[in-house]
């Protein structure tokens, strides 16, 4: 939920994204893009990641905290 008052989302015109991390420094984060019923898209570029990474933060920095009354 974000407040209508807020700049477009992060994600807007993003398909889902899921971020993996493995408990080890060698393996390193990946992002997983889905298309809905098309195509899973695996991206393990580090500056790619962080890109997401940056939109994923920002659109849950955005989000009201717990227990924020919803506006009528």
């Amino acid at each position: 939920v974000v407040p209508l008052d807020h700049p477009p989302h992060a994600m807007t015109a993003m398909p889902p994204l899921h971020l993996l991390r493995v408990p080890a420094p060698e393996i390193g984060d990946q992002a997983v893009l889905e298309t809905p019923g098309v195509r899973v898209d695996l991206v393990d570029d580090p500056d790619a990641v962080m890109a997401y990474r940056i939109r994923l933060d920002a659109a849950c920095a955005a989000a009201p905290p717990p227990g924020t009354p919803l506006p009528l």
